[in-house]
Parts: C-alpha cells; structure tokens; sequence
C-alpha cells in the first residue's frame, strides 16, 4: 500500500476558543465533548479517494446519500471516505500536517487474540514500554493498546485489538472500532501485517479462536496471508521438563486445524504465514526444545531481542498488498456485507472459509461449491506443504464445536456521529504516536526492554485535544 495524505482544513470552532477568522465546523454530536474525546488505535489505507481540498471539507455538509444511505448495511467505501475527510476537517491543519509528517514511512501491525494470551508481555518485552495505566484506551467493553516502537531505524505502530467471540464483548462493535481506526490513520501508515497471539496451546481451536482466525482471514485476504504471524507463548509458565513433549504434541494436533492451516499452507498460488514460538530463541522450537526456552523473569532481554528480531525480518521491508476488505469496499460492497462482517454473523459450526477468485469467502459448510474448492485446493497445497521444512508436529485435530454467533447484535449506526467520534479519537492517537516519534527522532532512541538502555519518550496514547485540536 502506498503512503496517501489529505489535505486538512483550517481549525474548527468549538467548546474552547479558536481563532475567530476560522471557518465553523461541526464536531461529533453523540453527546461526547470534544475535549473528552481519547481513543485507541488501528489503520488501514483509504488511499487517494480519502483526499480533498480545503473546499470539498466541512462538517456542515452531509455526506452523500448514496454513499451513507439509511442503514448500516449502506455503509461502505464512499461513506467511509465522506466521513474521514469531514474529520480531517474539524482538526487544524497543522494537527494534519504534524501526523502526515511524522508518520510517514510508519508500519502498523495488529496484534489480535483473546485476553489472557499474553499480548501485554509480548508488546511490553517488545518495545519497553511499561503499559499501566494511561496507556489503555476503553470504548464500551473494549480495550485497545498501542505501542509506538522504533527497531533498527524503521517506526512501528503495534495495535492491540481485542479478539472476536468474547461473551462480554459486542463483534459488531468492535468491528466497527477497527474500520474507524484504519479509516482515520490508513492515510498516513502503511498496514504491513498481523500478530494472531494464540497464547498456550490447547487441545483444540476454541470458538472464539476460530472466529477471530476467520475474521483474519477474511479481513486480510490469502493474498496477505503472508503478512501474518501467528504466535504462541507462556510456554515458560506452563511447562516442565515431563510435560513439554505432551504440549508440543497438543500444538502439532491443533495446528492441524482447517482454518490455521489454510494461512499456513494456502493454495500454491499463495504464499503463507509464518508461526513463532514465543520463548524460545529465534522463535523456533522442535519436541527437544524444554531446556532452550528463555523465562520471562530470568531472561527477558534475550526474549524482547528475539521479538524485536522478528519484527524487523518480517516486516522491515514488506510491501504487503491491499487488504481484502478494502477490496470488496470499493467494489461498493457495504461494510456489513463484507466477508469479515459475514463471518461475525455467522455460526462456526454450520459455516466454513473458502478460497476462490484471489479472496477468503464464507461459506455453509454443506456448499458443494465448498467441497470441489477445497479439493482443488488440497492438490495445489500438497507438494509444497511436502517440501515445506517444519518444526510443527503433525497429527489431525477437530476443532471446537461450541456455537458462536454475531446474530443479533446491533452494528453501529451509519448516520454520522458514532463514526465520526471514532474517527477523531485515532486522529488523537495518531497526533501523540507522531508527538512520540519526533522525540524518540531527536533522541536516536531504539526501542529496547534491555536494562540500562535510554527509556526514550513518555508514551501515553491519552491526551487532551484541547491543547492543539485548534492548531496550538
């Protein structure tokens, strides 16, 4: 994906004094004041088609109907764009300016999987920096982190979503705080993968694994399987010399999974994902690996030196293609009808991911469509699975029958005020990731858990706006 900008507006009115010469600009009116408004953490890019001019931006006016319609299932690409140039809008534009300048040239990576899977650790051996307090954003029952990191020279944006199929949290919702992260910083960053933390490894795909591994790929597309990593870890808590080869054979058993193995191993025509063993030196392990793995308390460096390893191999250089979901977006696919929407209304054991014309599909598990693709698909996938080198045991696994579904939940309405508030809460985050890099710049830091080594710039993605919303 290619780095786009837009051209911002001049600074909005609103409950704190602006310039007066300032044109006046709408702010969200979902009852959040503009100066409690903080946010979380994710983007993705919508291009040239996000770009405007000072005169095509005002809050004032309505996007068009054809583009927000009555519905949510109206929203898409045109919507999605409408609204981010109308938030660009009621920032000053030296906010615009400062986010475009010093976020060019950043990756961002989403780091998805179920609480309780170590994410915190991983993020906080990753970059050093201590996430307590003030560094998690809440939106309803959900959490986000974020973590600025820069490794070997290259600046980072490490998103920490919260996965799909908890019982506390709505899918819709969540899905659309994803969309209103990537739509509000996709301008300015480049999304160069996905961090899929499993955590320690269980004897079977639970249901809300399995829906967020659908969810990824079909946000993502076979095209990024490439991209994503998955990543397991608290092998340190969780094992000891006796029970470690029994693990390794529950991880080779799960593996096996339709739905890992399809980013795995996709279609030859593809290339797939990448697994790292969080703990072990390189990421890599076999069944004679207890006496390698690194504890957290006695070797956290070596740990955070390893991750930091991994993140610039895979990811320093990459050139990932679009996203799938941007894809189906503009080809006037409406959000909620997307495949990744799809498989949160969708109950895991009646339904199944297909791969067909260069994209993942949702599909019922009795489709013979689905029967004669996955055939065909197997036959392209064998010889170079057969010719992959793996460290992966390997045996045959069922996955968790329990049914998980999005029926019923309610998505965000498309009118304007939810989305918009979203919107403006990441340009938030994005002006203080910017904020961070600059100083982090100024002081050649590196990011590093390493002992003695410079703590770099205070990081707190909350903020108040009040400050420079209105170009201050």
């Amino acid at each position: 994906m290619t780095l786009t900008s837009s051209k911002p507006m001049a600074p909005p009115s609103g409950p704190n004094k602006a310039d007066p010469s300032s044109p006046s600009v709408g702010l969200p009116d979902d009852g959040t004041p503009i100066n409690d408004v903080h946010g979380g953490e994710d983007s993705t890019h919508l291009d040239d088609d996000c770009e405007a001019t000072d005169s095509e931006e005002s809050l004032d006016d309505k996007p068009d109907p054809e583009a927000v319609g009555e519905t949510a299932g109206t929203w898409s690409f045109k919507g999605l764009s409408e609204l981010i140039k109308k938030a660009k809008g009621a920032a000053s534009k030296p906010v615009i300016e400062f986010i475009r300048h010093h976020l060019r040239g950043t990756k961002l990576i989403f780091v998805m999987g179920q609480t309780g899977t170590g994410k915190t650790s991983i993020l906080q051996e990753l970059t050093g920096i201590d996430l307590g307090v003030g560094h998690t954003s809440k939106s309803g029952t959900r959490q986000y982190q974020v973590c600025p990191a820069i490794i070997h020279g290259n600046q980072y944006l490490l998103v920490d979503t919260a996965g799909f199929g908890a019982a506390d949290l709505n899918n819709m919702k969540n899905f659309h705080d994803i969309m209103g992260c990537l739509t509000a910083l996709g301008p300015f960053v480049t999304v160069a993968g996905v961090l899929f933390v499993y955590g320690f490894p269980k004897e079977r795909l639970e249901s809300a694994d399995l829906q967020t591994v659908r969810w990824i790929e079909c946000f993502c597309g076979p095209e990024f399987f490439s991209n994503i990593t998955i990543v397991t870890s608290k092998w340190d808590r969780n094992s000891n010399e006796d029970s470690f080869p029994e693990h390794w054979q529950v991880l080779g058993d799960m593996m096996q999974d339709p739905d890992l193995q399809r980013i795995i191993n996709p279609p030859a025509r593809f290339h797939g994902g990448h697994v790292y063993h969080h703990g072990f030196p390189q990421g890599s392990a076999t069944v004679d690996s207890f006496e390698d793995i690194l504890s957290r308390k006695r070797h956290p460096e070596k740990r955070g030196d390893a991750l930091r390893d991994l993140i610039h191999s895979r990811y320093a250089n990459a050139k990932p293609p679009q996203l799938q979901i941007f894809r189906e977006l503009e080809e006037k696919t409406s959000l909620y009808k997307t495949e990744a929407a799809k498989v949160l209304q969708a109950d895991t054991t009646e339904s199944e991911i297909r791969i067909g014309d260069n994209r993942a599909i949702l599909v019922s598990q009795d489709s013979p469509e689905t029967q004669n693709t996955e055939k065909e698909n197997a036959k392209e996938g064998t010889a170079k699975q057969k010719s992959k080198e793996s460290t992966e045991p390997g045996s045959n696994a069922g996955k968790d029958g329990a049914k998980k579904s999005g029926k019923g939940q309610t998505p965000p309405s498309p009118d304007g005020p939810s989305w918009m508030s979203t919107i403006i809460e990441w340009l938030v985050i994005g002006r203080n990731a910017s904020e961070y890099f600059r100083k982090a710049r100024s002081q050649g830091h590196e990011s590093t858990n390493r002992k003695g080594a410079s703590q770099g710039p205070v990081w707190s993605i909350l903020s108040s706006i009040k400050d420079w919303w209105f170009g201050s």
